[in-house]
């Protein structure tokens, strides 16, 4: 009898251009027990390194073989209000900010996480539309609060301990269906939070059902 081995066709139509089948298949490991993945690549993917390797291309009036730069002459940081409106011109030392993941979607563990690395970093991380847990308020110089579509866990207290504050006028991770979140996944504390029932699903409008017009966002904001 004649055994023959080989791949398994769906483990070869996980990946993609960045996200290889190990990376996936030790995300969903990792997930599920808590532990670096002994089995599967899991730090690079196929990106070569992803933002561990950034190459800056610079305009040059002299020939590029005369220039040497030096560590002085490298600046990577950015000014977030350039308008001169009397707002606070706020600067970040890198052009990365961690972008919005909202508590249900993700553990306070991991919000956590993401608050502290953005304050190392003295960067900023959003909130996501699942509101400020009281646990952020340490890193609050370094967390973007977001108003969104379903108002979830928005309050006056939250928007003024924030630097910035977002407004999402549109849910870009479902277009023109809004956001969900399983009933499993409204735990009681996201549910205080939320300020909603546990173990009910949340759904968040595509757009802001009040807002149609510069005149209605500015009665919004």
């Amino acid at each position: 009898m004649l055994c023959k081995v080989r791949l398994n066709p769906q483990y070869l139509a996980l990946w993609d251009s960045r996200w290889s089948a190990d990376l996936i298949l030790s995300t969903w490991e990792q997930a599920e027990s808590g532990d670096v993945s002994g089995r599967y690549e899991y730090s690079v993917g196929n990106s070569g390194g992803g933002f561990d390797r950034i190459m800056f291309d610079f305009e040059l009036n002299e020939d590029p073989r005369d220039f040497e730069l030096f560590d002085e002459d490298r600046d990577t940081s950015i000014v977030l209000n350039k308008r001169d409106d009397r707002r606070p011109r706020i600067e970040i030392p890198i052009p990365v900010y961690s972008a919005d993941m909202s508590f249900g979607s993700i553990s306070l563990n991991v919000m956590l996480a993401r608050a502290k690395a953005a304050k190392a970093w003295n960067t900023f991380v959003g909130t996501g539309e699942g509101g400020y847990p009281d646990e952020l308020i340490p890193y609050k110089d370094h967390v973007i609060t977001q108003v969104a579509t379903g108002h979830f866990g928005v309050n006056a207290e939250t928007i003024k301990r924030a630097r910035i504050v977002v407004l999402k006028y549109a849910q870009g991770a479902k277009p023109g269906l809004g956001g969900h979140l399983l009933a499993d996944k409204v735990t009681p504390d996201v549910a205080r939070i939320r300020e909603t029932v546990p173990y009910v699903s949340l759904f968040s409008p595509f757009p802001f059902h009040n807002v149609y017009s510069v005149e209605d966002h500015y009665r919004h904001v």
